[in-house]
């Protein structure tokens, strides 16, 4: 009976023991080392309760799961903002990661042609198979004789722009069928214009108003809007630039207040921007020395997303960087020390604006995250000492500006950078800005082709990142070749990316459903002399796996192009939006 009673005593101290003190968990090196409901954290070798396990990317977390908001959650959990906020390839749409997919896609494309030898100026229709590549049907209107022939984004007019400078008219004719044709007599819908551009279904330009100059908008169905006053004093209208996006309403402003510094204004249209709309300032104070003069007076491209949130514009710009006291402290070609103490270089530069973080611009900071998603911390030091939140930019090479690009890159061994970058801007549907980035650096005649420059200047079409600042060469002369007229091949034969076919090219334009680039490129009929201005209509898949030449008529030159969907195409989509 003792030890019967000795041994229960045994074994209720046993279970007390258990209950008043839980056994830890033990270190494990995968999740299946755990318990049900824990994870296993690598870094410290030891199970966690899931909803526990923190992170910084995705890459961090087990399993399937993501991260999000500092959390490892699962995949069917996540919920996306911006492209950024996906794992590799993938794009946000609707709050959910899915997959960057490529599609055929038909579209129509028109430009004009020049005649080299008595400069007779045509409007012409191609589509996305370099079908018919033949003169627009314009009726009755002379596209010769006007100053600007445009077929709208949806075809639904040819916008017509004539007469004297300041004193110009805009018309429009509507269009019908696909290919598209003038279906009636052109109206006027716009007078007195100064610096006329088309932007959707209509022009923005500017006129001189009780001594100042004004921005307007004028649609071609609607009221004229004043979206910008230019400028204090007539004489310095020089010295202003903007642009509209009626689709999102939205206007901005560059208006350069000295010879290195831009403001940067953003509204809504028909508001009239104004000082108050001011967001922030780029700066080129630190910069000095001879010969940069005035490089922030010239026109500033700029694109907007296709959720109205990203601004992006280019200009050469005076980046600044670590800390420094002498020029000896700065690292990369045209790198010199500031009047602020801080490493800068001029670079041909895409900032990007994000319209949901402006309030944090210029406001102190000590990490990005602190200026939103796109928005950069900048400062000087690695603990972010004295920083203050500014627009993202992407940087790239040396600016042409003050000094010799060319030399001083080549003579660092960086002959990859590059020296301008080509408007448009162009916004992907996923966020991504695209551009054609340029190194205008040409070897001189009779130089070997063994020689570090190519016989035309390379030029890149490049996907540039707003959350990161990061940029990518996608297609083009991505190794700096030569230009050889033979191996680009016929006329609408479309070639894989094996083909080594280098062309210049001009400029370039996303598709309407943004799958395709539409750049202007080399006429493969030109010898190298010309290669940089013999342009005819190419085409190529976003992912470069394709590309073809659309538009050009023989030894013409094409000049403005722009590609759209047929109306038939719009209709479609119409009908079945309303269903």
């Amino acid at each position: 009976m003792y030890l019967l009673a000795a041994g229960l005593l045994a074994l209720f101290t046993i279970a007390a023991m258990a209950c008043s003190e839980p056994v830890e968990s033990e270190g494990c090196e995968e999740d299946d080392d755990c318990p049900d409901g824990e994870l296993c954290d690598t870094d410290a070798n030891e199970c966690v309760e899931a909803e526990e396990m923190t992170c910084d990317d995705h890459w961090e977390c087990p399993g399937d799961r993501l991260c999000m908001d500092g959390l490892c959650v699962e995949e069917e959990d996540f919920v996306c903002e911006t492209t950024a906020d996906c794992p590799g390839g993938d794009v946000c749409s609707d709050g959910e990661c899915v997959e960057d997919v490529i599609e055929d896609e038909h579209y129509n494309v028109t430009f004009t042609s020049e005649h080299q030898v008595d400069g007779d100026v045509e409007l012409y229709l191609t589509n996305s198979d370099g079908e018919p590549n033949e003169p627009f049907d314009t009726g009755d209107i002379d596209c010769d004789a006007a100053d600007q022939c445009v077929v709208t984004a949806n075809e639904s007019y040819l916008i017509v722009i004539e007469g004297d400078d300041g004193n110009q008219t805009a018309s429009a004719a509507p269009l019908a069928g696909d290919p598209p044709e003038v279906d009636g007599d052109a109206q006027t819908f716009a007078t007195e214009m100064d610096n006329p551009s088309v932007r959707g279904n209509g022009v923005t330009f500017k006129r001189p108003e009780d001594g100042d100059y004004r921005a307007y908008y004028q649609p071609i169905d609607g009221a004229e809007k004043q979206v910008a006053t230019l400028h204090d004093t007539a004489g310095n209208q020089h010295r202003h630039r903007w642009n509209v996006f009626p689709e999102h309403n939205v206007a901005v402003q560059f208006q350069p207040p000295g010879l290195r510094d831009l403001d940067i204004r953003i509204g809504d249209m028909d508001a009239g921007l104004g000082v108050e709309d001011q967001i922030y300032q780029i700066s080129g104070g630190a910069a000095h020395g001879e010969g940069l003069g005035s490089y922030m007076i010239r026109n500033v491209p700029s694109a907007i997303s296709d959720d109205g949130r990203l601004v992006a514009f280019y200009v050469p710009t005076a980046n600044q960087y670590e800390d420094c006291s002498s020029d000896d402290e700065c690292s990369g070609p045209g790198a010199q020390c500031g009047q602020s103490n801080r490493c800068w270089a001029l670079e041909p530069t895409v900032h990007v604006v994000d319209r949901d973080h402006v309030d944090q611009l210029g406001e102190g900071c000590s990490s990005h995250e602190e200026c939103g998603p796109v928005n950069r911390c900048d400062s000087g030091s690695e603990d972010f000492e004295d920083g203050l939140c500014a627009p993202q930019r992407i940087s790239m090479g040396l600016a042409d500006v003050g000094l010799d690009a060319c030399e001083e890159t080549r003579s660092a061994g960086e002959t990859e950078m590059f020296t301008d970058l080509s408007p448009p801007l162009n916004f992907a549907p996923d966020g991504t800005v695209y551009f054609v980035a340029e190194r205008d650096c040409v070897r001189d005649d009779g130089d070997a082709q063994t020689e570090v420059e190519a016989n035309i200047p390379r030029s890149v079409i490049v996907s540039g990142d707003p959350y990161t600042g990061e940029f990518t060469e996608v297609h083009g002369n991505l190794g700096g070749d030569d230009y050889n007229a033979a191996d680009c091949g016929g006329f609408a034969e479309r070639f894989d990316d094996s083909v080594e076919c280098v062309k210049y090219i001009e400029q370039m334009r996303l598709s309407p459903d943004g799958n395709d680039f539409v750049y202007l490129g080399t006429d493969p009929g030109s010898g190298a002399s010309r290669a940089d201005s013999d342009m005819h209509v190419w085409r190529a898949r976003r992912d470069a796996d394709n590309f073809s030449r659309i538009g050009g008529v023989g030894t013409e030159v094409v000049d403005e192009f722009a590609p759209h969907y047929p109306a038939s195409a719009d209709d479609d989509d119409a009908e079945n939006d309303d269903e």
